[in-house]
């Protein structure tokens, strides 16, 4: 028989509370507590079985002369001083609940649990687009867990400066292309042309944009475009070079929207499963705990669709050589076009022509590029050893260096666009609110998980909620302290090194403790008395655990938690949907092409202006690919 030391484990502030008649009451009757774990429905059957057989009569337990000492113990009281024993309003003193229904009560059913609710937390975070750059792309899953607001945030403003790019070659073209120019065509090639255009540059800023300054980024573009003749449409080599080489880049980039999408139904089937017998069928445990932790991550919805809208190319060096490629098919073009004028000025001299308007006016073109796009040039052409010794600084600098999609530090102090309106107010206005916008899918995560574990109870805030509100906190300070140690700390090419190594040190420690939030309430650390009676907020004195019916949890389980579940998934998806398809569609339709203008352009590039939609020759292709076979 267990003494009642080893049966009750009443806390040691209270064990001395209990008078020896009670001791000798509960001796024995309850055995093997160890093999309990805390379930409000098994303690509410623990309690009744105790009144029933007169061991405890809480209803005579204050009247003169009682000897039932204990129920004073078990029982918690209102503010009148009642006992509440009732069926209806069963509560249990901190002590009185240890010392009945156990400790901490891992849930029987505790790995399938862990199975249900961890695995697609954890598919959503594989499925985050990782960019090309050897190990150092997993911290990029760290990231988003340990500093969602900053991830998501960095992901837009890539977004944002893909749109502005475009609308840049956008205007460009309006601007000095007459209507004419596209008039009669069966497509867009207006729009088809300045995508082709932002796609290249898009290309220049990704090896470019850890070394552009406020106020660089339309010039900088806009003399590549003028230096690799953009607009000369007379001259079909040089657009072809252009058409060819965006190409090239958009079928060099990876695309897994698919496996994504996929992912994101597991999630989702996830977090359905706990409503639907169905689908989940019937868990020995109510999952409102559990299902408030997961919604909590849930802000990886819309990084998993931003991250992967975006791509990336299959290596970092894969955009470096294609614009390698690009910049010596421009040069070869330029002295072929400059020989050819040469001689055709040659021959009109023999013939007493002149001609010398023309050729001049060509070789200043010819000349290329100058300032920056120049500078882009000699950068992307290896002639040396101190040359290649400076591009193994550079592959070795990509991680830190903010060429990461969610990890661009500087995103804060360098505005490439609208940097002189209204000295760059307006542009840098801009960043703060995509920084707002970007908060928005953690606060909305949050707030669902919030009301879920606030009426998973009667009464209230719970330990539950104290992590939970750690959780969000620490997401806040950590896209602070991310931006605000990098703008004013961060000023040589080395600080910004330990900077990086400083956020990633951040974003683990935070990281770790959010996924583990997840596994531990699935797997029922947090069901305890310590826990459901608030001993942590309003102390052990005070600390009380209400045993409902049985269909309490369950009642809420089919009407509340669903809505909120479904309102918060929902916003993420409709978040995402405004985003992605309509906010910054300019941007997405230069980084993913559809099938039929990658096959316009392709036409263009490989018929060299041929009729397109004619009837062709059988076998085209072949003699194409197997000349002379």
């Amino acid at each position: 028989m267990p003494s009642i030391s080893s049966t009750l484990r009443f806390p040691r502030n209270v064990t001395h509370r209990l008078l020896p008649r009670a001791q000798e009451l509960l001796k024995g009757l309850i055995k093997d507590l160890d093999k309990y774990i805390f379930d409000h429905d098994d303690c509410r059957t623990r309690v009744g079985w105790l009144m029933r057989n007169g061991t405890i009569s809480p209803a005579k337990a204050d009247e003169p002369g009682s000897k039932d000492n204990i129920s004073t113990l078990i029982f918690a009281r209102d503010r009148h001083g009642k006992l509440l024993f009732e069926f209806d309003e069963m509560t249990l003193t901190y002590p009185g609940c240890e010392a009945i229904c156990g400790r901490v009560g891992y849930y029987l059913d505790k790995g399938p649990r862990v199975m249900v609710w961890v695995i697609p937390i954890l598919l959503l975070l594989s499925n985050i687009e990782l960019n090309p750059i050897d190990k150092h792309r997993f911290v990029s899953i760290v990231q988003s867990a340990g500093d969602p607001i900053d991830c998501t945030w960095s992901l837009m403003a890539k977004l944002h400066t893909r749109k502005k790019i475009y609308q840049l070659g956008h205007q460009y073209l309006a601007s000095n292309l007459p209507e004419k120019a596209f008039a009669g065509k069966p497509w867009d090639v207006r729009r088809d042309k300045a995508i082709i255009i932002a796609t290249v540059l898009c290309a220049y800023e990704d090896v470019f944009s850890a070394e552009l300054q406020t106020g660089q980024g339309e010039e900088f573009f806009t003399r590549i475009m003028e230096g690799f003749g953009a607009l000369d449409l007379k001259n079909k080599a040089v657009q072809r070079q252009w058409s060819k080489t965006a190409l090239e880049l958009v079928d060099s980039r990876t695309d897994e929207r698919l496996r994504a999408l996929l992912a994101l139904a597991v999630y989702i089937l996830g977090l359905s499963s706990a409503f639907v017998v169905d689908l989940g069928g019937t868990s020995q445990t109510i999952p409102g705990g559990v299902i408030a932790s997961s919604l909590s991550l849930s802000f990886l919805v819309p990084i998993v669709i931003l991250s992967n809208s975006i791509g990336g190319y299959t290596s970092r060096r894969t955009a470096v050589a294609i614009l390698g490629r690009f910049v010596e098919g421009i040069t070869a073009v330029r002295k072929a076009e400059t020989k050819r004028k040469r001689r055709r000025r040659g021959r009109r001299r023999r013939r007493g022509g002149s001609g010398s308007t023309s050729t001049s006016s060509w070789a200043s073109q010819s000349r290329g590029v100058n300032g920056a796009a120049a500078a882009a040039a000699n950068h992307l052409q290896v002639d040396d050893e101190s040359d290649g010794e400076e591009w193994e600084e550079y592959f070795r600098r990509l991680h830190w260096s903010g060429q990461v999609d969610t990890f661009r530090p500087w995103k804060t102090r360098r505005v490439f666009f609208d940097a002189r309106e209204h000295g760059g107010m307006v542009a840098r206005f801009k960043q703060w609110v995509l920084a707002f916008v970007a908060a928005l899918p953690v606060t909305v995560g949050f707030i669902g998980a919030w009301f879920i574990l606030l009426h998973a109870a009667e009464q209230g805030v719970s330990c539950r909620h104290l992590v939970l509100m750690g959780m969000y906190s620490a997401w806040i300070l950590s896209v602070l302290a991310s931006n605000a140690t990098h703008y004013f700390l961060v000023k040589s090419a080395r600080a910004a090194k330990m900077h990086w190594w400083m956020c990633v040190v951040k974003d683990v420690c935070i990281a770790i403790p959010a996924l583990a939030f997840v596994f531990l309430c699935a797997a029922g650390y947090f069901n305890s008395c310590w826990c459901w009676s608030r001993a942590v907020i309003v102390g052990v004195e005070k600390a009380s655990v209400f045993l409902p019916v049985n269909d309490f949890y369950r009642e809420r389980l089919k009407t509340m938690f669903p809505g909120v579940v479904g309102g918060v998934v929902g916003f993420h998806l409709l978040y995402s949907a405004v985003l992605v398809l309509w906010y910054f569609r300019d941007a997405v339709a230069v980084l993913r092409w559809s099938e039929a203008r990658r096959q316009r352009v392709w036409c263009d590039v490989h018929d060299k202006g041929k009729k397109k939609g004619g009837p062709r020759e059988r076998g085209f292709y072949a003699q194409r690919l197997l000349p002379g076979i």
